[in-house]
């Protein structure tokens, strides 16, 4: 990542320090600027789902028929997270003579590889912050240029592939799928 991207996303990061599960909506004050004029806010419990195109180029996402329906009115919110765990269904690999639904489980997952949007959204600002990548619109063209690059995203769903979870990536162009990074 170039320094000027780097810096950017320094200069723009909204902090969230505050913010863990179970907010209040006083909690999110901060928030109020940025989503000034938006009705609906994607924020779902994959991100594939609310992107604003075909997620990684195949079925169209919720979130696209959202854009398509509320414009500018809908905000494509990505949540992403360096480390630590999240809770899914582990599929084993297959195939199966029949379905296997497994339990909701913990899923652990260590600090991002190197290049991923994770890695360098954490370089650039570490900690707890929204990006609103709306406002690169004015931003210099090394941010747009970034910005509009195809990226490896770390992609969790409410199923992953059991031991392999943690090589999940997919490519993304930021500025063409998401509003906000989270």
């Amino acid at each position: 990542m170039a320094d000027e991207v780097a810096s950017w996303l320094t200069r723009t990061a909204l902090p969230l320090s505050g913010l863990t599960a179970g907010v209040s909506t006083a909690d999110l004050q901060p928030l109020k600027g940025i989503l000034d004029g938006v009705r609906v806010v994607g924020l779902g419990e994959a991100n594939g789902h609310i992107t604003k195109s075909r997620h990684g180029g195949a079925a169209p996402a919720l979130g696209q028929h959202l854009h398509t329906r509320y414009g500018d009115a809908y905000y494509a919110l990505g949540l992403l997270f360096g480390s630590g765990s999240f809770r899914a269904r582990r599929m084993w690999p297959g195939p199966w003579p029949r379905p296997r639904v497994s339990a909701v489980v913990t899923n652990r997952i260590g600090p991002a590889r190197p290049g991923t949007v994770e890695a360098q959204l954490a370089i650039a600002n570490p900690g707890n912050h929204l990006v609103d990548l709306r406002s690169a619109v004015n931003a210099p063209t090394p941010v747009k240029k970034w910005l509009n690059g195809r990226h490896g995203m770390r992609n969790f769903g409410a199923m992953v592939p059991r031991w392999m979870y943690r090589f999940n990536l997919s490519p993304v162009s930021l500025a063409e799928e998401y509003d906000g990074l989270a």
